[in-house]
């Protein structure tokens, strides 16, 4: 299970309007927007021997930091009491969830009280697909998992409408102190990512992102380039991704994590199409004062 695990990467999510082939493929389509949760995102499967083993985005397995933090989370047992009762029933689980440590959250969106986790996928390896929000609901409510929060459905059928729905999610957003909102579909049209079939368009909206969709556009010749920079909060997340990744004694080291931060920077930027920012060094050592304040690592 464990080389399973290794194969899996959770797909990569973009805007509403960054969808192939474009928006108006949502129209007509079931959605369900989930609260997106600033933490870790982590997954957990059962190796040979029914051990609990944690990968993320970054890494074959998860840092020892990273299981610290699994360790003490509540809910920690039941998350192995639901791989064990998938294995029970010929199948074999990889939960997703976002693992949230004590103390101010990596985009400083949240404050956490004590270190928790709230589920928001789970893949059936037998189905080879992730399971619809209702199906995951049930699994994990018959063993008092904790999941993401759904703040609404929708089905629109012209894109103002999708649009307004969007918006009204992100005032809740704004109101709740939350990073923003990510929206499924669950359907029949396949789409092939990471080497695995998914029949779900997922995509998420954040709050400092900006609202494109309703920004005239006008075109200027002859001028150079001037690139939106990157979001904060984006900055703050490859920061984050690094920390996670990494060892927290190497995450300490600035010749080893600076490097690492200044390319995930820098691949975010290209992926966005945003200038890079020129203060990378002060998000580190931010990073750095966070970890020390949140009490994690024991810095």
């Amino acid at each position: 299970m464990m080389n399973n695990l290794k194969k899996i990467t959770y797909p990569s999510i973009g805007r509403i309007l960054t969808l192939t082939p474009n928006p108006h493929i949502l129209l007509g389509r079931r959605i369900t927007w989930e609260v997106k949760r600033d933490g870790s995102c982590v997954y957990a499967a059962l190796d040979e021997t029914d051990t609990i083993r944690l990968k993320t985005n970054g890494t074959n397995e998860a840092t020892s930091h990273i299981y610290d933090a699994f360790n003490i989370c509540p809910e920690c047992d039941a998350i192995r009491e639901l791989l064990l009762d998938a294995r029970r029933w010929s199948d074999e689980y990889i939960i997703f969830f976002e693992l949230m440590e004590k103390g101010i959250s990596p985009t400083r969106t949240e404050t956490h009280a004590h270190t928790h986790l709230e589920v928001f996928d789970i893949w059936s390896v037998k189905s080879n697909k992730f399971f619809p929000y209702t199906k995951m609901h049930q699994d994990c409510y018959h063993v008092n998992l904790p999941v993401v929060e759904v703040w609404g459905v929708s089905i629109s059928n012209d894109i103002q409408h999708l649009w307004d729905v969007k918006n009204k999610m992100l005032d809740r957003a704004l109101d709740e102190g939350k990073e923003g909102v990510v929206g499924k579909t669950w359907g029949d049209n396949d789409i092939l990512e990471f080497g695995y079939t998914t029949p779900n368009i997922y995509f998420k909206e954040k709050l400092d992102t900006p609202k494109y969709e309703e920004i005239p556009t006008y075109i200027q010749d002859g001028k150079t380039v001037v690139l939106p920079p990157l979001p904060e909060g984006e900055i703050r997340n490859e920061v984050h991704k690094v920390y996670r990744d990494l060892e927290l004694k190497e995450f300490r080291r600035p010749e080893i994590a600076m490097p690492r931060i200044a390319k995930a920077i820098g691949e975010e930027c290209k992926k966005q199409n945003c200038r890079r920012p020129h203060n990378i060094t002060a998000y580190y050592y931010q990073k750095l004062e966070d970890i020390i304040i949140n009490g994690n690592g024991g810095m």
